[in-house]
């Protein structure tokens, strides 16, 4: 699947945002959001402890996703979901 950045985006931001659509659209899921990368770097930064530098690690692009909890989805329905064209699914 080729993933193309709309206006200002950068290319992580839109594979993020694409990949939160795709499972927002998954049975048992109620919400997928791709998190701004700050959130990324305030869920690290504990382990981590005072880097001033943080901004300079490679940090990936995080989405979050909540499940329905009556009726989760399964990571094989989401895997599958999530795979465009060519993809093997084995996250290679």
């Amino acid at each position: 699947m080729v993933v193309r950045p709309r206006g200002g985006e950068t290319p992580d931001a839109a594979a993020a945002r694409a990949a939160a659509e795709t499972l927002a659209g998954t049975a048992g899921v109620t919400e997928a959001r791709a998190l701004e990368p700050a959130k990324a770097y305030d869920l690290i930064r504990p382990w981590l402890g005072d880097v001033s530098n943080i901004e300079d690690l490679p940090v990936p692009r995080l989405v979050a996703v909540t499940l329905d909890p009556k009726h989760p989805t399964t990571r094989p329905a989401a895997g599958r979901r999530a795979q465009g064209p060519g993809d093997r699914g084995d996250g290679r």
